[in-house]
């Protein structure tokens, strides 16, 4: 009995025990499966790496032994061909020209021949448009000597005169009317007209023109100052109160280089008026955002909210020069939306550029070229002798103004309001009609960029290279630049009119250089051949 107990109660044991010792004999398979596997995949990795470094190992060597095979090469060629180490030669030298002249781009050597470049430029372009409908005509009323000398060599511009004078341009319904007349001081019983015509003007309901006037501006050490005028009562110069009834206080101020030609624009002045700090928009950038159509004084008290904050300190008036002086601050770059321009501030001396294309004279024989602007077709500027207005007998049509821009201005010599400019001699009125058709048209003139510059110029390098290899140096040079001459102009026309300037002056003076070192080497070759003969 105790013995059935006893093998019947092994049985159970067994029966508990042999589910464990199957599990665990799969887990003893189960592991030995898995380290098989993954020694095989090691295996096969191990196996792939050593192949990869052979194969690389490999392509190192081949790589190695090719590139020194090239080199040999490349200096058997560099000692045989006389052509090769002329291009090579030129490209670097025509670079290291490059970047040497660039330090001086922008003043001395560079910018004279920038200056002349452009200048030329502008004389070849004089009289001519591209093709495309006009923003709009010009109108100018020209206080002439013969004005002058009938009016009785007055020391002011009589201002029942020119009173008169912008009651006629307002009459013809222009887009705006600019005067470029000195009104700073008074000049007696007349001025009460004067006056009156603009008190007028700002409290008409109907729908009037814009009247630009011209606030003298003064450089006093480093420092700005805006000088008072006698319609100070009349015309705020507050930017939210000026615009009210259209008439506005502008600045003519330019650029003037050390030759004494103005060849660039200026966006606004700020400066020192009754020992306040002021801001005054420039002619140019009030009349271009006036012109456009649906323009009113918000756009313009838009633009002065864009005016940054200047540094110039204002001092009461009793003062020194030196409480005008205006520390040096480095501007924000910004971007000043004016309507439908987008100008970059601070600009460049490029940026500022004024592309002259309105002479004061036509050569004989020229006339103005005709353009259709606001769907009526005129001559692009009308020249209007301020005296066929004030002495008139009758009424005088005023249809040639309609839908045009009205500059009022003083050509006489009493007037000191003539300056040089590209085109020659020329008064203030018409450098103002110039830089407002330049900035309207084209906008603030760019550069190609530094990239397109150095293409060009290695362009033109490899070009003169071939000229020299095929001919010796007098003719290479003379091939050469008339070649360089009949891509390089063309080009820079093309580009011209659409507001870009490539300086072709630059390329031919970086060429030059290269074609006499070309003649060097060949002097050099020849005495050495003389000498080995």
């Amino acid at each position: 009995m105790n013995g059935t107990k006893l093998v019947r109660g092994l049985g159970q044991w067994g029966i508990m025990l042999a589910p464990r010792r199957i599990e665990a004999t799969g887990r003893t398979v189960l592991t030995e499966r898995l380290r098989s596997g993954f020694s095989a995949v090691l295996q096969r990795v191990r196996s792939f790496s050593a192949g990869v470094q052979r194969s690389a190992r490999g392509a190192l060597v081949w790589g190695w032994r090719r590139s020194c095979a090239l080199a040999e090469e490349a200096r058997d060629l560099w000692r045989r061909s006389r052509f090769l180490r002329r291009l090579c030669t030129s490209v670097l030298l025509g670079i290291s020209i490059k970047l040497a002249l660039a330090p001086f781009h922008h003043g001395g050597f560079g910018r004279d021949l920038e200056n002349a470049a452009m200048d030329w430029m502008m004389r070849v372009h004089q009289g001519l448009l591209p093709r495309g409908d006009m923003p709009f005509r010009f109108v100018y009323i020209d206080i002439d000597e013969r004005t002058y000398r009938a009016w009785g060599h007055p020391l002011h511009v009589p201002r029942d005169k020119l009173a008169q004078l912008i009651r006629f341009a307002v009459g013809g319904s222009p887009r705006l009317v600019i005067v470029d007349v000195d009104l700073t001081e008074p000049s007696g019983e007349a001025d009460s007209e004067l006056r009156s015509l603009l008190a007028e003007h700002r409290a008409s309901k109907q729908p009037k023109p814009a009247i630009l006037l011209v606030r003298a501006v003064a450089q006093r050490g480093r420092g700005t100052e805006m000088r008072p005028s006698f319609l100070d009562d009349v015309v705020p110069l507050d930017p939210y109160e000026q615009g009210v009834g259209k008439v506005y206080w502008t600045s003519s101020a330019f650029e003037r280089d050390p030759d004494w030609t103005i060849r660039r624009w200026r966006t606004w002045e700020q400066g020192c008026l009754a020992d306040h700090q002021r801001s005054l928009l420039s002619v140019t950038l009030a009349a271009a955002v006036l012109a456009a159509d649906g323009a009113n004084e918000v756009d313009i008290a838009r633009l002065y909210e864009q005016i940054p904050p200047t540094h110039q300190p204002c001092a009461p008036a009793t003062n020194t020069e030196a409480s005008l002086a205006q520390p040096e601050h480095a501007q924000p770059s910004i971007t000043i939306d004016a309507g439908s321009l987008r100008l970059k501030f601070p600009p460049t001396e490029i940026n500022q550029r004024i592309r002259y294309v309105l002479p004061w004279e036509l050569a004989p024989g020229r006339r103005w070229p005709l353009v259709s602007s606001g769907g009526r077709r005129g001559a692009l500027l009308t020249p209007i002798p301020a005296r066929s207005i004030t002495e008139a007998a009758g009424s005088l049509s005023t249809e040639l103004l309609r839908n045009a821009i009205v500059a009022i201005g003083g050509s006489f010599a009493e007037g000191r309001d003539l300056h040089l400019t590209p085109l020659g001699e020329m008064p203030g009125a018409l450098i103002l009609l110039n830089a407002l058709h330049s900035l309207v048209r084209h906008g603030q003139v760019e550069t190609p960029g530094t990239t397109p510059q150095i293409l060009v110029l290695v362009s033109c390098i490899l070009l003169c290279a071939v000229f020299s290899a095929l001919f010796h140096s007098f003719w290479a040079l003379l091939f050469s630049s008339l070649a360089l001459i009949a891509v390089l102009l063309p080009l820079s026309f093309y580009l011209f009119n659409q507001g870009i300037w490539l300086d072709f002056a630059l390329p031919l003076v970086a060429v030059l250089p290269k074609n006499l070192a070309g003649q060097y080497e060949d002097a050099r070759h020849a005495s050495r051949l003389h000498s080995e003969v």
